[in-house]
């Protein structure tokens, strides 16, 4: 029993000896970088709305159905501004079937709570010319505080 005692007493020397060594140490220094903001990408962000979808046609003697330029007006409905997105444009025939659809990535702001219209979105020509379009965003970045505005 005696030396079941003296062992309890002995821990319990020893480990205040130890906490006194560990209070002597100095303390490590806490070193706090600051990193460049990162893209953080939504996809189908709901605050992102195509309102309408121009396009100005290119006609030659090459390419009847030639390309031509869109003009896209994006509306944020949100608090938060939005940049980068990738929007695809499907295009219909007369008869109301798909062409095609094309994706276009589009470097621009969209600030909160207002619309924006994208000019000069470059489209190729089409076999068939499309009658109709339809236009969606598939994702967007969230614009960082100290992000470089395009």
């Amino acid at each position: 029993m005696f030396a079941l005692g003296a062992s309890l007493v002995w821990l319990a020397v020893s480990g205040k000896r130890q906490e006194k060594l560990e209070q002597k140490k100095p303390r490590p220094v806490e070193i706090i970088q600051n990193s460049k903001p990162s893209a953080t990408r939504i996809y189908a962000p709901s605050d992102l709305q195509v309102v309408s979808i121009r396009m100005e046609p290119v006609v030659s003697a090459n390419s009847p159905s030639g390309g031509g330029n869109h003009s896209l007006e994006v509306q944020n409905v949100g608090t938060t501004a939005f940049t980068s997105l990738l929007v695809k444009i499907s295009y219909f025939g007369a008869n109301g079937k798909l062409i095609e659809s094309r994706d276009y990535q589009l470097n621009k702001s969209i600030p909160p709570a207002q619309t924006v219209t994208l000019r000069d979105i470059a489209v190729e020509p089409f076999a068939n010319k499309p009658a109709k379009y339809s236009g969606k965003i598939l994702f967007a970045d969230l614009e960082s505080a100290g992000a470089v505005k395009p």
